[in-house]
């Protein structure tokens, strides 16, 4: 084969061996890596039988490199990725912080060592197998539940996202074609809870509201048994989420029109809490009506 320039391609050439037959190497073209972002050459192989093997290879990398179906050479691992794509993560603190213990304890530790680029949808689905068949002293030496493993595959997605596409370090992504837990799984695994038809949502209501007949108990709101009789019926009023209504505000709610605007929540963090802005798709805050009997209380 004629020898190509620099810039083409580059020339099958016998490599000496020591006590056995010599091999052919033959070495990429000069090319962008979009893993290292520069131009660079690679051997493709060192131990071709002869010159027409060697010349084979070539002829097949340029064909995969022109279909864009190679691979950049990096040796970036899962676990170098998980943390980098955390630390970029433009999410809610919270979110970032509910991440971290998965990537910490549920990824790195079986697939952290394993290169970004030799990662497959067979190796992730061992993965999900094995954290859902596997005791986890993290988790009182039981294994995970389908939710928690489709939260951890979402994870990784998310992250394999990231280096996936043109001029990155994935052409496809290998979580797009993994099987994690289904949703049917999810709501088979899923503990029936128990819940209040109308007659025992009144009854309860009432007796929340009823004073408890101790002397110190004067039907005021200071006493114990009527002091969160106002956040029951607020849960019960409006099926707005715990951290939702203990995120209300007196200024965002509207008495003459019966309207609560659900702009903050509040969340745990560490052994305190923090009120934070609700993320809501959109710019305005969402807005509850209610009827005026829930007004009169939360008056």
């Amino acid at each position: 084969m004629a020898k190509r320039g620099n810039g083409l391609g580059g020339t099958p050439v016998e490599i000496p061996r020591t006590g056995r037959a010599n091999t052919w190497g033959v070495r990429t073209p000069l090319h962008f890596n979009p893993a290292t972002g520069k131009r660079e050459r690679y051997w493709i192989g060192r131990e071709y039988r002869n010159k027409t093997e060697a010349e084979r290879a070539l002829r097949t990398w340029h064909t995969d490199h022109e279909a864009g179906a190679l691979t950049p050479r990096s040796d970036m691992t899962m676990g170098q990725l998980m943390d980098g794509w955390l630390a970029k993560h433009r999410g809610e603190d919270t979110t970032k912080e509910g991440y971290e213990p998965k990537i910490r304890l549920h990824i790195k530790p079986y697939i952290g060592k394993v290169k970004v680029v030799e990662v497959t949808d067979e190796r992730l689905d061992e993965l999900y197998r094995l954290l859902e068949s596997t005791p986890i002293e993290a988790h009182g030496n039981k294994p995970l539940g389908p939710k928690s493993v489709r939260h951890i595959h979402n994870i990784v997605s998310a992250a394999l996202d990231s280096v996936t596409g043109p001029r990155k370090l994935l052409t496809v992504n290998p979580a797009h074609t993994a099987n994690p837990p289904t949703e049917r799984q999810i709501k088979a695994a899923q503990p029936d809870f128990p819940t209040l038809n109308d007659h025992e949502t009144g009854r309860f209501l009432a007796a929340i509201w009823k004073p408890c007949g101790n002397r110190a108990c004067d039907g005021g709101l200071a006493h114990h048994c009527l002091r969160d009789a106002p956040l029951w019926t607020s849960y019960a009023a409006t099926s707005c989420r715990r951290s939702e209504v203990l995120g209300w505000k007196w200024s965002l709610i509207h008495w003459d029109e019966c309207a609560i605007e659900l702009a903050w929540v509040v969340v745990e963090e560490g052994n305190s809490y923090r009120l934070r802005k609700l993320t809501k798709d959109g710019d305005d805050n969402a807005i509850i009506y209610v009827d005026q009997a829930l007004m009169n209380v939360l008056k």
